[in-house]
């Protein structure tokens, strides 16, 4: 059977061949060779150390200089390079472009000299012959051919193509004319070649490339130097174009030595028939050519198998292909080799990463004979990075014309119809009789507002009964809600004429005076809606701000009036007079500020008798919890230990706990060893539970660690080997509560979800990989995102790639449409609406494009009102809080008026300020989390923070001010935490050097490649920067005196942009390696004045794409489909998948209570029980087992009115209450705040504890 090929698409192969083949001995002596060295040193001196230095400063070395001294002659070009090349290269190394071709040394950095660029120093002459140093190697080296700058072996003649083939072809036919039989193909052998980019590539003419780039769409012709040669006939040419190279013998099963079988082939060459097959590779391309074999075999192989198995898809190279490479080769020594380089049995990202080569392969491979057509595998409408051969989710057409409206329904649109942005929404109603009766009855299941039907607007609250007079005032009785005359002064900013209180005591003075303890109602305008327009204008919300004793308490007098108020109506849009749904709580310490339902306990404040904390279970023994300790340097103030006993007088008896990644550096941050060493500490150190789980021993040397164990300890989950467990003869016996297993089946069914604006997905799977969720529906309109979402999908997820508002218009009509869902199916909704249109980064906010993007939060409200889901659960930038003016110059919160919506819908509402680093992400990255949950299920509690915050640099933040005008939603600057923040040189240091990457190739890790390859003048800038001191940029760099040449230039031609060139620039600037990396973006911009701290601490390059994964958490073998800058966009887009994680975890604990009248099991006498303990997250986890139908309302569990107490006398109540209520908290100063929480920290705080009978 004839060798498979790939033949020229302009020429076949002709009918008459010529052949040729060198012998052995020829072929050996041509790899043999070496450039003629004609600078004999005891040490060599890299080409790249000429040009730059990897692994140091722009610094030239003092070799370096000593090797150009003495090297003799003066290079000239073959042609004149562009002068941005000849700067390049000059400048890497300090030398500064004269016309003479001159250069001036650049002052030793450390001398102290200042450079003055009004000074002109004497140019000195450097001669030297770049071609005839060794390199120290193929992993670094130059970005251009050596023949760039004159090189040619001195003893081979120097011909163009169309010169020396023809005596080539005479030599072989001379050599050859005896044989009777000539084989089918003709080859000349090409040595010492390097192939780079043609001239017709102005950004990057004439620089080196790998021939994996070569493809049938984006570059179809390369230039090639070297040696052609066919038996002792050898000539050097140059600028060869080609467009043809082929992988020899697919159909070979026996031969695996793919050196042998790589061609390419010119027009010219076609013309004559012949093939040029390549040997060895120049000196300089050797970086490029050696990892290119490693792709050229997997080339090789993936076809084989293609031509093999039917309906290839990425879960075959995912899961097959490597047990097929093990059957296929399984007697060829080579192949453990070849697999070792990628460590690796996953193939689906290298399949993606060389898609485009691979599909240029298989058109030239493809037969018509062929039985399996491999060009038609559905693999490729999976993975291909062009947008038309990217079909495996079907484009939907959009229903729109013209500037599409963002589709919203009636409720989201008198919500949003008075923003900045109305002009973007339409309002679009559901007329399908059955379906809004479906939507009825689930809003009444879940405890949620009806449907909107009539205008709330035109609702006002009934108008407020007359004064009391004296007797009235004497019939005040517990329950009742009364009204007061506001406060002249204080920091409360509400506008309201009358403030409304619930008495829940009325009592008496020793004076005779009569006084009610009572707690504070809100109007809207008093939470975090703030100035926002709120749907119901007579809704009041209950709060934990109460009055209560002398100080507080309220004098009967000051009663105006009793007022009627109903108690969670069923449609609030029916009342005409107040009403009261929910509990807005404030608790500034714990920085909750939040919508709850009302339950019966929240009828009496803590300050009264009848007053019963809710218990909830804390400690057990056998519990791991942290405790807390001195801070260390590291930032860590808790270690982990396990319970042991409970002993008297609040005194609890520990096992330490030891992280192994002090002992063993290699360990996974998480990961625990047992220690014999007990200790004793008091209940109040003890901070709160956390999730320890033992794993064997192959498990964690294999990686097979589940998550969330596997993720360093995001979430407060470690691990311990059982070898540890075995060996510590005192743990064996004790009692030990292990943490969630999620590799045993749960017995309750996970919540289906819904993820709009979803894009690569990682924001859905992190959820998922809490426990609770499963997401069957996803919606994006960018294609190389969403195909990453559903590469990357193990479980059926249906896909709409399309635009949302095409989405919810198909779902409202009431129509089955292509993977829509239907009302009902859907019990979480997660949303990473645009940020575009509050990103600091947008210009001009009041564009038509921002309006669009804003407008979106009006969809995601609009997908709620329609679906109806237990939860919401929706993220943006931090920028999303801040105020904007509308056209008549009146300030809008988009932030606010989104809580006002959902709040209005009937949810519970939280807002969370989620920093990246807190999760353990190496990245600084903050974002607001607005979370949505229906009456009917528990809200999540806010989740903690596990890692350090990073030693400087920490600003505080927060999401708004409340109407008193304290901050809600403030960072929290002083967490317990067990482990130290993760640095950006930290998660990265596993993955190879790639120096400047111009080679755009790494075998294990194939996305560690630069989303943009820079043009050679940007190169060389970036090379200039030094990486000491570390943090540096081109601004440090030039007031150091370091700039020369062409980024000096550059420099002082920025200084027109003030940004770029102002001393807080980051223009070109480098990570710092012991810090966090930057928020990772969707375009790295070196030269940005904002953004450009993007370059590598040490190497000269920005950031590949691998390295941003790592920032946001992706997982290696996660697929990216696209072009690496495609794939750097989906990254920047994503949310931090260890913040995703952790939400996940709250939402299960969340759904676990909800489904659960118990949750943890009885608590022992020897358990602990606590009242009030630092924050209401501090509840340990819940169990596996949850019984109850997760469609079961809760609402029964809402009061349909106030519980009634009987009133008391002052004779048994004192007068000097301990009033530290939220109230008082909302009028603190943030030192006072700061204040209570040091002296919490202290131990010194009050808390509530019932230990074994006694109370602290």
């Amino acid at each position: 059977m004839p060798k498979r090929r790939r033949g020229s698409p302009e020429t076949e192969p002709f009918k008459k061949r010529r052949w040729s083949e060198p012998g052995d001995d020829e072929e050996d002596e041509l790899a043999a060779q070496t450039p003629l060295e004609l600078v004999q040193r005891p040490k060599s001196i890299g080409y790249e150390d000429m040009v730059k230095s990897p692994n140091s400063s722009s610094d030239i070395s003092e070799e370096a200089q000593e090797s150009i001294a003495v090297v003799n002659g003066i290079i000239t070009p073959r042609s004149e390079p562009s002068a941005s090349i000849k700067d390049s290269l000059r400048a890497r190394k300090g030398i500064s472009v004269t016309e003479e071709f001159q250069s001036t040394p650049i002052p030793d950095s450390d001398s102290g000299s200042s450079f003055d660029e009004n000074v002109v120093t004497p140019p000195r002459t450097v001669q030297r012959l770049l071609s005839h140093v060794e390199l120290p190697g193929w992993t670094a080296g130059p970005s251009v051919p050596r023949a760039l700058f004159g090189w040619s072996p001195s003893s081979i003649e120097s011909l163009p193509e169309h010169q020396a083939l023809p005596k080539l072809v005479a030599a072989h036919d001379a050599a050859n004319a005896d044989f009777l039989e000539k084989p089918e193909y003709t080859y000349f052998t090409l040595d010492q070649f390097s192939i780079y980019k043609s001239t017709s590539n102005h950004k990057h003419a004439q620089t080196l490339v790998a021939l994996h780039e070569l493809s049938r769409d984006r570059h179809q012709e390369f230039c090639f130097d070297g040696v052609l040669s066919v038996g002792q006939e050898r000539y050097f040419v140059e600028q060869v174009p080609f467009r043809v190279l082929t992988v020899d013998g697919y159909d070979d099963f026996e031969t695996t030595d793919i050196e042998s079988q790589l061609c390419v082939q010119s027009a010219r060459a076609a013309y004559h028939n012949v093939w040029y097959k390549l040997g060895a590779p120049g000196k300089e391309y050797e970086r490029f050519y050696k990892p290119f074999l490693w792709v050229a075999r997997f080339t090789k192989h993936a076809i084989q198998y293609m031509l093999a198995t039917e309906r290839i898809t990425l879960h075959h190279f995912r899961a097959s292909f490597y047990d097929w490479l093990q059957r296929t080769y399984s007697e060829d020594a080579s192949l453990r080799g070849w697999l070792g380089q990628s460590k690796t049995r996953d193939f689906a990202i290298h399949f993606v990463a060389y898609a485009d080569f691979l599909w240029k392969e298989c058109h030239g491979v493809q037969q018509p004979s062929d039985d399996i057509k491999i060009c038609k595998h559905p693999i490729w409408r999976e993975a291909l990075p062009y947008s038309d051969l990217l079909k495996a989710i079907p484009r939907q057409l959009p229903k729109q014309r013209g500037d599409a409206k963002t589709i919203v329904t009636p409720f989201a649109y008198e919500n949003f119809s008075h923003m900045y942005f109305a002009d973007q929404i339409l309002e679009t109603p559901v007329t399908e009789p059955g379906l809004l009766l479906r939507i009825q009855e689930l809003k009444a299941r879940r405890g949620l507002t009806p449907w909107f039907s009539r205008s709330p607007s035109s609702l006002t609250p009934i108008s407020a009964a007359p004064d009391l007079d004296t007797k009235a005032r004497g019939r005040v009785v517990v329950g009742d809600i009364v009204a007061v005359p506001p406060e002249d002064d204080g920091r409360w900013k509400s506008n309201a004429e009358t403030w409304y209180a619930y008495v829940q005591r009325v009592w008496k003075q020793k004076n005779g005076q009569t006084r009610l303890d009572v707690i504070w109602l809100y109007h809207p305008q008093d939470t975090t809606i703030g100035k926002a327009q709120y749907v119901f204008s007579n809704e009041l919300f209950f709060s934990d701000n109460c009055g209560c004793g002398v100080k507080e308490a309220l004098h009967l007098e000051e009663v105006t009036h009793k007022v009627d108020v109903v108690w969670n109506p069923p449609d609030p849009s029916s009342q005409q007079g107040l009403f009261v749904r929910q509990k807005f709580r404030t608790v500034a310490e714990m920085d909750h500020y939040d919508f709850r339902k009302i339950q019966d306990s929240d009828f009496c404040c803590c300050h009264q008798a009848e007053y019963t904390p809710e218990a909830v279970p804390q400690y057990r023994v056998g519990d791991t919890v942290l405790v807390e300790k001195k801070k260390d340097a590291l930032g860590r103030n808790c270690e982990l230990a396990q319970i042991l006993s409970f002993e008297s007088a609040g005194i609890v008896q520990l096992r330490r706990f030891l992280f192994k990644k002090d002992t063993f550096p290699a360990a996974r941050p998480n990961e625990l060893l047992l220690s014999s060493e007990l200790f004793s500490r008091h209940c109040e150190k003890l901070v709160r539970e956390c999730h320890v789980r033992i794993f064997s021993e192959a498990q964690i040397e294999d990686n097979n660690v589940p998550t969330p164990y596997d993720r360093d300890g995001a979430g407060d989950y470690y691990f311990v080997a059982d070898t540890e467990v075995a060996a510590e003869s005192t743990f064996r016996g004790m009692p030990f509560r292990q943490g969630w297993n999620p590799q045993e089946a749960s017995p309750h069914r996970k919540l289906k979800g819904l993820g709009i604006f979803c894009g690569g997905g990682t924001f859905d799977r992190g959820l998922q990989e809490g426990g609770a969720v499963q997401f069957t529906h996803a919606v994006d309109y960018a294609e190389h995102a969403l195909h990453s979402y559903r590469a990357n999908s193990s479980e059926p997820v249906k896909f709409f790639l399309g635009s949302v508002d095409d989405y919810l218009s198909n779902a409202m009509s009431g129509q089955s449409v292509h993977n829509t869902a239907t009302t009902g199916e859907i019990e979480v909704i997660s949303a990473g609406s645009p940020c575009q249109g509050f990103s600091k980064l947008q210009l001009d906010r009041a564009s038509a494009r921002s309006r669009k993007n804003a407008s979106m939060v009006a969809s995601v409200v609009s997908f709620v009102d329609f679906y109806v889901p237990e939860y919401l659960i929706l993220e943006n930038v931090v920028s999303m809080t801040d105020s904007i003016k509308d056209n008549s110059g009146r300030k809008q919160n988009v932030f606010s008026q989104v809580i006002s919506a959902l709040v209005g819908l009937g949810y519970q509402v939280q807002q969370f300020l989620m920093d990246s680093w807190s999760c353990g992400s190496p990245q600084q990255r903050s974002r607001v989390f607005i979370i949505a949950t229906a009456p009917s299920a528990v809200p999540l509690s806010q989740p903690e923070i596990t890692h350090a915050h990073p030693m400087k640099n920490l600003r505080t933040r927060n999401l708004g001010r409340s109407s008193n005008g304290l901050p809600f939603g403030t960072r929290r600057t002083n967490p317990f935490v067990a482990l130290p923040f993760v640095t950006a040189e930290q998660s990265v240091a596993d993955l190879p050097k790639v120096y400047d990457s111009v080679p755009q190739l790494c075998i294990r890790y194939p996305d560690h490649r630069l989303a943009v390859l820079e043009a050679p003048d940007v190169r060389a800038r970036i090379a200039m920067v030094p990486t000491q001191p570390r943090g540096w940029g081109l601004i440090q760099a030039h007031n150091a005196g370091r700039l020369r040449g062409e980024p000096l230039e550059y420099f002082i031609r920025t200084k027109r942009n003030l940004v770029r060139s102002g001393i807080n620039s980051k223009s070109y600037s480098r990570v710092s390696p012991d810090h966090l990396f930057p928020t990772i973006v969707t375009k790295l911009s070196v030269g940005d004045g904002m953004n450009g701290r993007v370059l590598h601490w040490d190497q000269h390059r920005p950031l590949t794409v691998m390295e941003a994964r790592r920032a946001l958490g992706y997982l290696d073998h996660e697929v990216l489909i696209g072009t690496p800058d495609k794939q750097l966009h989906i990254v920047g887009n994503s949310v931090d998948r260890k913040v995703a994680l952790v939400l996940g975890l709250a939402l299960r604990e969340s759904w676990l209570q909800s489904n659960s009248t118990s949750i943890q099991d009885p608590v022992s006498s020897a358990g602990i029980s606590a009242a009030v303990k630092r924050d209401a997250s501090h509840s340990s986890a819940l169990p596996e087992s949850v019984a109850g139908d997760a469609h079961d309302s809760h609402s029964s569990d809402i009061p349909s009115s106030p519980p009634h107490e009987h009133n008391g006398t002052g004779d048994d109540f004192p007068d000097d209450i301990d009033n530290r209520t939220v109230k008082m908290s909302l009028n603190l100063s943030q030192e006072e705040i700061q204040s209570i929480r040091n002296a919490e920290e202290g131990g010194k705080f009050k808390e509530i504890f019932k230990i074994n009978g006694w109370q602290t």
